[in-house]
């Protein structure tokens, strides 16, 4: 008896640290809830979830490309300003926050409690959504290209988000099956554990459909990918000037990449943006022309900035084909065939990683045309254009990949069937014993008093149900019932 009461005091704090986080109830006797309209908030909570892992994962897959997006915003709003790290910051806070409400909402249907979600979380609920929603439909519109980003960093975390979904969904079997047991509608017996099987086995074979590049024997990984310096190395110096040249020079990069522009009297100088406001001091040397055309100044203006100066190499990457001074390597900027490119005289294409297949890599390669891919900026994504066999990059982050002597994964692809098969195997055996211990349990209360069953009495939807603490003045109130008959 005593163990008995120690355990359901116990469960009435839990309970009460449960409900009063997701639902704001921290009274005795608190309103009753509304079963199925607590049932839908509960659905809308898990698909908010379901869209925020996603975003968060999206964010993730686009640190590649986060300067991009902070020279976008520059031009937009002249101000610079990391923004990348304040939305990743965002989608983090709304992560937690939602998982949080998960963790409790799983808690609840784990100790038998009724479902009550306060308006307050409601509400934040609802307009995390919408803010999920609003900023994927932007990138859709104005950064549309990163969905292919997204889809190739797939080919990276699948084998692993495959491992990480098994290990999920086996986690939550205890709390599904008892659910299961303790329904007392048949149609739920039905649907839950045919849903939850659907899901199960889909996991279980979802690496037949899983093609990753760096699942590959080691003897067939190719070279690693040359390195090209975007405008130098920007990560290590200001982009196109000499400094970061020379940087570029100590990370064994064997190429840089540059962009030229001509000055107002017809001189050629390093520059990338069309205003020399965010890589240049003019704000300070020609405050009333901060935001004009660099085709508008002289070559004499331009040389009191702090601009860059010649580069070694160059690749002529022109608008028109028959501008190409004599004695450059010219170089295409979209995907021809290969009969076009030897017909031009091309031996390498110049093209955005994400906006090319592993297979028209192959194709290429097989026709002695090199593939140079821009801009790979993490190591991930490096080491998957290693496996995929791309010839070079463009970076702004050499001096990451100066010591890299391998990707940073590769599995035999033996060694990855193995594994796919003993997390299907461990996951199946778990879920197995859970249902027989389960199954036990279920069996042994169903067997006992019915004043001994707190679990049962969850069922039962009378307001003491929803808060647990209650159970134990009623089995004392009954207790002393008993006494007074007996007397």
């Amino acid at each position: 008896m005593m163990e008995r009461q120690i355990i359901l005091t116990l469960k009435n704090l839990c309970s009460t640290c449960v409900t009063g986080i997701y639902g704001c109830q921290w009274k005795k006797n608190p309103p009753r809830p509304n079963k199925k309209k607590e049932r839908i908030w509960w659905l809308v909570l898990s698909c908010t979830f379901g869209i925020c892992v996603f975003w968060f994962y999206c964010w993730w897959a686009m640190r590649n490309d986060y300067s991009n997006l902070n020279e976008h915003l520059f031009e937009k709003m002249h101000r610079w300003l990391d923004w990348s790290v304040i939305l990743l910051t965002l989608a983090a806070f709304i992560f937690s926050y939602l998982l949080l409400l998960m963790i409790l909402a799983l808690c609840h249907f784990a100790l038998g409690l009724l479902l009550y979600l306060h308006w307050i979380n409601k509400v934040a609920i609802l307009i995390l959504v919408l803010l999920i929603l609003i900023l994927m439909i932007v990138i859709g519109i104005k950064w549309k290209e990163e969905w292919d980003t997204i889809g190739l960093s797939l080919q990276v975390t699948a084998p692993f988000l495959h491992i990480g979904a098994v290990v999920g969904v086996t986690s939550v079997a205890w709390v599904v099956i008892a659910q299961f047991f303790q329904s007392k509608r048949r149609l739920f017996q039905i649907v839950l554990p045919m849903f939850y099987l659907g899901v199960v086995i889909i996991l279980y074979f979802i690496p037949c459909a899983i093609s990753s590049p760096c699942i590959t024997k080691r003897e067939n990984l190719a070279p690693r990918p040359i390195m090209m310096g975007h405008r130098g190395a920007p990560m290590l110096a200001p982009e196109n000037t000499i400094m970061s040249f020379e940087e570029t020079v100590k990370c064994e990069a064997s190429t840089f990449e540059t962009d030229v522009r001509i000055s107002y009297d017809g001189v050629p100088f390093l520059m990338h943006d069309s205003t020399f406001e965010r890589t240049t001091d003019i704000a300070e040397v020609f405050p009333k022309k901060v935001r004009s055309d660099v085709s508008n100044f002289t070559w004499s203006e331009i040389q009191k900035l702090n601009a860059g100066k010649w580069f070694l190499k160059i690749l002529w990457l022109p608008d028109n084909k028959t501008d190409t001074p004599k004695d450059f390597q010219m170089i295409a900027g979209e995907k021809l065939a290969p009969e076009t490119l030897r017909k031009e005289n091309i031996r390498t294409i110049n093209i955005r990683y994400s906006s090319i297949s592993f297979s028209e890599i192959r194709n290429y390669a097989a026709k002695n045309i090199s593939t140079n891919l821009y801009v790979v900026n993490e190591r991930w994504l490096f080491s998957t254009l290693w496996c995929a066999r791309v010839s070079s990059v463009t970076t702004n982050a050499c001096h990451i990949f100066k010591n890299m002597n391998e990707p940073i994964w590769h599995i035999n692809p033996g060694t990855y069937l193995a594994m796919w098969i003993i997390t299907d195997l461990v996951s199946f055996l778990l879920i197995v014993s859970i249902y027989f211990i389960q199954r036990s349990k279920y069996k042994k209360i169903k067997g006992e008093p019915q004043s001994y069953q707190p679990e049962l009495l969850a069922e039962t939807g009378e307001p003491q149900s929803y808060q647990p603490e209650l159970l134990a003045e009623t089995e004392v109130k009954m207790k002393e019932d008993s006494e007074d008959t007996i007397l």
